[in-house]
């Protein structure tokens, strides 16, 4: 499994659209960081992802941009569009300043869209593991490669023991230029198309 990692600008939503049967059929999953204040993109890229049987991940306590400080719009839109789709995923960006009572917080809440766990640098699994308790076994875990040689050498060796099934390393394009990560995307999809 591929998630290529995009923030949510325009282009990328445009790449996301136009390569989402592409996706699918490969079993790629795209993780989608929105940055900008609207989401009628992000909507028409989810829809797309979902009319041709694809997944995806969507981010809702971005890093970055207009809802960096506030995902509530993210939250609504995922309430009310794709709450009965288990397609759509929410994503919850796990970074090196977050703390293990909002992370804890934001998997509660999200709880109906299958939450995934997306890795950037946070330290504190073993914590995070005690907290999801028996229920670990049941959540997806996803690492940004920036991030996993270190935190899977952690991570894997002490919560692996407390029967995590669902371990993905993320090859990410997290950071790339937008036309990089673009031009990644399509290559990519051009050489399994």
């Amino acid at each position: 499994m591929y998630y290529p990692y995009f923030r949510g600008k325009q282009f990328e939503l445009i790449t996301i659209r136009e390569t989402a049967g592409v996706m699918a059929q490969a079993g790629f999953v795209p993780i989608i960081e929105p940055v900008k204040e609207t989401l009628k993109g992000l909507h028409r890229a989810l829809q797309t992802v979902c009319e041709v049987g694809g997944k995806a991940i969507v981010i809702v306590n971005p890093y970055v941009g207009d809802h960096q400080d506030n995902g509530i719009g993210i939250t609504g839109l995922l309430a009310q569009e794709f709450a009965d789709n288990a397609a759509v995923s929410a994503g919850i960006l796990l970074r090196e300043d977050m703390n293990l009572e909002d992370a804890y917080a934001l998997f509660e809440a999200h709880a109906a869209h299958d939450p995934v766990f997306v890795h950037a640098g946070f330290g504190d699994q073993k914590a995070l593991a005690d907290q999801l308790g028996a229920g670990l076994k049941n959540t997806r875990h996803v690492f940004i490669e920036k991030h996993a040689s270190t935190l899977c050498r952690r991570c894997l060796s002490k919560v692996m023991l407390c029967s995590l099934s669902k371990i993905d390393i993320v090859a990410a394009l997290h950071g790339y230029p937008r036309s990089e990560a673009s031009r990644a995307l399509r290559t990519s999809v051009a050489w399994l198309g």
